[in-house]
Order: structure tokens, then C-alpha cells, then sequence
């Protein structure tokens, strides 16, 4: 993966020059995310600093319980829009039990200040890091000195409530795309890399192409009008999100039959943005009414473009 940044799977593999960083899960890369790595890119280059993003994998809940809740976007997606956003550094810290252990002043002297070359650290005022979550913008203010600088940014709301990734999560949950499209600052989207699926949609004359992501990875469910990006470019799609219950099936599938299109898109790496809810996902007792609501789908979709 070419993104124009270098990528560190190891904190301690750092062997670069002085960073204005910020660090967190970046989940989503929302608003406020963005909000922070611009601070950061600014600041780099007033202080002849390079920029750095510090994230966790896996993130501290997952390390802790696999099962708490569902990623909205994967690391490689993180990388190429923090990159494209400036970020030249991005630290992915091995979360793993000495990570967890490791109180918040150790992580600051050693993580922060000796490794990582950190000279100034941008984050938002709830940020809490260290074993126990010991560590918050209080304790890191007992560091400022010479080398080591802190600025707290301001949060950033949407309403009445902070943008959080908690909160966009519900929003993907509900399929509430304007909203998550909000937060996000762009549409919600997904990647991967198009694989063999059974067939059965080119069989019935809408043939898709079938991306899988981690199980425990968050995507709306139903049928979407989406927009699928690749090497072709960007071309108009109906994606069904969902387990095919008409055939009975048990594993999530992301499908996307792309409109006007009929290349052979196996093996490469497309991205679905999503656009509009058109309905849920439902079994059909023959393929004829399956068929007949594809049909119907797509003339949905095609009253959407027409009021675009």
C-alpha cells in the first residue's frame, strides 16, 4: 500500500524526527478526527515538525472484549484518508498486555517523549490513555517542558451533541446515512476486494460484485443505492447488504450490481459509498417476485439520479 506516509506496526519501531502528533482510535476518521489532524498538519509545519497519527491495534476494547462493538472503518482506510489529509507518520501500537499495563506517566516518558520524538501532542479534552485510564489532559499538562508541549483542542459538535464515533455508530446502525454522512464530512463507505460469489445474481440477469468484510464490522443492512468506485471509476449501484434469505443464506454478504457495467471485476478493490436507503432486506418465496423487485429497486434508483 502506497500511501505517500510511513507506517509503523510497532511504537518502538520509530526511528524518525521530532512530530506534532495526536493519537487515538480514530475510528470513522469523522469531523472531529479531521478537526485534530489538521491541528496537527498546521502545526508540523509552523514548528518544522513532521506530522504523526498514533492509533491502536486492535483498539483497547477489542483487546479487552472482542464482542463490545462493531468498527466502522478498517486500518488500511484509516491510513490512506490521514495520509491524504498530510498526516507523513502513523504509529500503529500493538495493543496488547503490556500496553494495557503500562501506567499513564511510563507511556508519556517512554512512548511519547523518548521513542516517538513527540514535541507537541494535540488532543481533544476527554482524551484518557494509560492503564485504568489513569491518564487524561491533566496529567499530561505535568509534562509540558522544554521538549514536550500540549495543546487541548476544542470539541467539535454537530446539534446538541459532541461528534463521537459512538454516535455516528448508531447512526450507521439505523441506516441514517444523511446524518452519518454528516458526521463523517463525506458518505459512509466501505472497501475490499471483489470475490466469487454462487452466481445466483448473474443467473437472473443482475449479475454483482461481492465484497466480505470482518464479522465484526459495521455496515447497514438492507438495500442501498450506492455509488462503487475503482479503476473504472465511479459508477452508479444497487448494493444489498444482508444474509440472501431467499436462499437460505447464513453468512453477511456486501453485493453490488453495478448499473450499465460489465466488466470482469474479480480480484480488484472497489469502493461502495453509500447513498440512500431503498428498503430492507426480505426472503421472497420464488425467484419471479425477487426478480420483479430488483426491477423495482432499480427504478427507484433511477428516479433518484434523475432528481440529483
Amino acid at each position: 500500500m502506497d500511501t505517500g506516509c510511513n507506517v509503523y506496526r510497532d511504537w518502538r519501531a520509530y526511528e524518525g524526527p521530532s512530530v506534532v502528533a495526536t493519537i487515538g482510535h480514530f475510528d470513522g476518521l469523522h469531523v472531529g478526527h479531521q478537526y485534530l489532524i489538521r491541528q496537527v498538519v498546521q502545526k508540523a509545519q509552523q514548528s518544522q515538525c513532521e506530522p504523526m497519527l498514533i492509533t491502536f491495534e486492535p483498539y483497547a476494547h477489542e483487546y479487552f472484549n472482542p464482542r463490545q462493538n462493531e468498527r466502522i472503518m478498517l486500518a488500511r482506510d484509516k491510513i490512506e484518508l490521514a495520509a491524504s489529509m498530510g498526516i507523513r507518520h502513523i504509529v500503529l501500537c500493538r495493543f496488547n498486555h503490556d500496553l494495557a499495563t503500562m501506567p499513564a506517566p511510563a507511556f508519556v516518558q517512554t512512548v511519547l517523549k523518548q521513542v516517538l520524538c513527540v514535541k507537541e501532542l494535540i488532543v481533544g479534552d476527554d482524551f484518557c490513555f494509560g492503564h485504568q485510564k489513569k491518564g487524561n489532559v491533566k496529567l499530561l499538562k505535568q509534562y509540558i517542558d522544554a521538549d514536550f508541549n500540549l495543546t487541548v483542542a476544542k470539541v467539535i459538535q454537530h446539534g446538541q451533541d459532541k461528534v463521537s464515533s459512538s454516535r455516528l455508530r448508531q447512526c450507521l446502525t439505523n441506516a441514517q446515512l444523511d446524518d452519518a454522512k454528516t458526521l463523517l464530512g463525506r458518505p459512509f463507505h466501505v472497501t475490499g476486494h471483489v470475490q466469487y460469489g454462487e452466481g445466483r445474481g448473474k443467473t437472473l440477469g443482475f449479475p454483482t460484485a461481492n465484497i466480505r468484510l470482518p464479522e465484526r464490522f459495521l455496515v447497514p443492512r438492507g438495500v442501498f443505492y450506492t455509488q462503487v468506485e475503482g479503476v473504472f471509476g465511479l459508477v452508479d449501484a444497487i448494493t444489498n447488504v444482508g444474509t440472501r434469505p431467499t436462499f437460505g443464506g447464513q453468512m453477511r454478504v456486501i453485493e453490488s450490481h453495478l448499473l450499465g457495467y460489465s466488466g470482469n471485476l474479480y480480484g480488484q478493490r472497489i469502493k461502495c459509498h453509500f447513498l440512500r436507503k431503498i428498503r430492507d432486506e426480505r426472503a421472497f418465496s420464488n425467484k419471479t417476485d425477487l426478480v420483479n423487485q430488483i426491477e423495482s429497486d432499480l427504478a427507484m434508483v433511477k428516479a433518484i439520479q434523475e432528481k440529483v
